[in-house]
């Protein structure tokens, strides 16, 4: 007779507290600071290191970090981005914005802009081959200009890696796939030339001992 006032009382007060820890979480989510929200995003995608800390770099400077979650939408996100006068940070940001809250339908109709090509001011051709020549570092930048090496490639370059007119070069070292081409006569250069700053050593690294 008083077992079934209890299982009703019990069943209140179990429900009474369901909904009051659901309230307790959907105020903690409205709560949420982009800065958590982020964070766990950020950590748990399969992201390089270095677009983690791109990502953290984009939301502070979109001035949301520190801001709440429920708060953040695209509107919001184009009035800072169009202050900005470079296109491919704009781009960059606005990439940035929709891949965080992807999974919450924030920010998703946010525009793709286009790159836009950067233009440079490159010297002409006999005044770089000048400059070339009066470096100390001519053939590492003979290898940068013809070869299309990176500064770290080309002076990471030594003579044993070259083959006849072909430079060879692990693929893990590079991010394009071949083998660059050197300039006429160059590998005989290479074996003969010594360097101006290490008389013991040739200018691509190997010593005169071992050039034949």
């Amino acid at each position: 007779m008083y077992i079934k006032p209890l299982i009703i009382g019990y069943i209140c007060q179990t429900f009474i507290s369901s909904i009051q820890s659901l309230d307790s979480f959907i105020h903690k989510e409205k709560m949420m600071l982009v800065s958590e929200y982020a964070t766990e995003v950020i950590n748990t995608r399969p992201y390089k290191y270095q677009t983690r800390q791109t990502f953290f770099k984009d939301l502070k400077r979109l001035g949301i970090w520190d801001l709440e979650i429920e708060k953040v939408n695209s509107a919001l996100i184009r009035d800072v981005v169009e202050q900005l006068t470079t296109q491919s940070t704009r781009k960059r940001l606005y990439i940035t914005a929709r891949s965080i809250f992807r999974d919450r339908g924030i920010c998703q109709d946010l525009p793709n802009l286009e790159a836009e090509g950067k233009i440079y001011d490159i010297p002409p051709q006999e005044q770089l081959e000048w400059l070339i020549e009066k470096s100390k570092y001519r053939l590492q930048l003979l290898l940068c200009m013809f070869g299309g090496l990176r500064v770290g490639e080309a002076c990471a370059v030594t003579p044993e890696k070259l083959s006849g007119l072909l430079l060879l070069i692990p693929l893990w070292k590079l991010r394009i796939r071949g083998k660059p081409i050197a300039p006429g006569c160059f590998s005989f250069i290479v074996s003969i030339i010594p360097c101006p700053c290490n008389q013991g050593k040739s200018d691509l690294g190997a010593s005169p001992s071992s050039q034949n």
